[in-house]
């Protein structure tokens, strides 16, 4: 009964946390200690990834130091078809999530990610959960369990798979809780890396090491993760080896491996540039949880259409342009359309005009 108490008030207590202030690391830090309570877990790990890629860009963890120097290897073994990848099983599962010790039978090391990563760092059992909500899936949540602990039950799983959709919606809005600036950001001229199969970086442009440093998550784990799809190929994944990240100045980054050719060991090239406005707009109109209509206005919004514009393209009428307009702002928090646009495209412009 105890625990079945600990559960309902974990998914009234997600369900408050979901429609809560956008984005907060406190916010997903509450939400763990709430799911701590009701199935027990010590260490745990919360990705954030790109919905169209499903590559993780960053993410909130507390894991051991072993665990997580190891994390861009797991990460290739993964993403590569070396080892099992609980995440894409995840996406794809009715039940939105995946139990490792299902997958495994309950041996460990037929995982190469396990036995690779994880034993000498004392790890056990976990379970991935799909962290999916009405606007595609945004990361994974993964508690996990030491070697010495009772693996995680059918019952856990499935309590997870319930909670599932407000995991979804606080991963989402994690994804537009980026740095802001007061001042356009100066990026560095596009750059390309590239990385042998041991994740060795062999080569590179000048450009590139700017680029890295200038990430704001953990940049090996982003691009073990990159190599390894590249190298898989997007048929068997069914997703591209393609990554939108936020940097350190609150400008976005896209990122994109490819196999390159004239090498005797496979090797990958990641190309590094600023994120363009249309593929900012994409995840973010997404993040922010806009419509579909009100997505196609922001774009409208972003090339600088007066609302009798935006409405004679859109076949609306200016009162129905202005209604959308305030539902935007709403959601977005923000009062002007210069402040739409900049969140919406990652930029700061000088419009504080409050016409609507």
């Amino acid at each position: 009964m105890g625990r079945e108490r600990a559960r309902t008030r974990c998914r009234e207590r997600l369900d408050l946390i979901a429609r809560s202030a956008i984005g907060s690391d406190e916010l997903r830090r509450d939400a763990v200690e709430e799911l701590r309570a009701a199935i027990g877990f010590e260490t745990w790990c919360w990705p954030v990834a790109d919905p169209s890629s499903l590559l993780p860009f960053d993410a909130l963890a507390d894991l051991e130091p072993a665990f997580m120097q190891a994390m861009p290897r797991y990460l290739f073994l993964g993403e590569s078809g070396a080892d099992f990848n609980l995440r894409l099983l995840s996406v794809g599962s009715e039940r939105l999530t995946a139990r490792f010790g299902e997958l495994t039978a309950g041996d460990f090391a037929r995982s190469p990610g396990w036995d690779e990563c994880m034993r000498g760092a004392g790890m056990g059992d976990f379970v991935t959960t799909a962290c999916r909500d009405s606007q595609g899936c945004w990361g994974w949540f993964q508690p996990r369990r030491t070697s010495d602990e009772r693996p995680f039950t059918t019952e856990d799983a499935a309590f997870l798979g319930v909670v599932a959709p407000s995991l979804g919606e606080i991963t989402r809005r994690a994804a537009a809780d980026t740095p802001r600036t007061d001042a356009l950001p100066e990026l560095p001229p596009p750059a390309v890396a590239i990385f042998s199969e041991d994740l060795r970086q062999t080569a590179s442009t000048p450009a590139a090491q700017a680029w890295l440093g200038s990430f704001i998550t953990y940049p090996e784990a982003v691009l073990g993760a990159i190599i390894g799809r590249a190298l898989a190929g997007r048929d068997r994944t069914q997703h591209p080896a393609h990554v939108r990240l936020a940097t350190s100045t609150g400008a976005w980054a896209t990122l994109d491996g490819a196999v390159m050719d004239g090498f005797d060991e496979p090797h990958v090239a990641i190309t590094l540039r600023a994120a363009t406005s249309d593929e900012v707009l994409d995840i973010l109109c997404r993040a922010y949880g806009l419509s579909s209509r009100e997505a196609a206005l922001a774009r409208q919004v972003v090339r600088g259409l007066s609302t009798r514009q935006i409405a004679e393209r859109l076949c609306i009428s200016p009162h129905t342009v202005k209604d959308h307009l305030k539902s935007m702002f709403r959601k977005v928090g923000v009062a002007t359309r210069g402040e739409l646009v900049s969140e919406l495209t990652g930029r700061v412009t000088c419009d504080s005009a409050a016409v609507i």
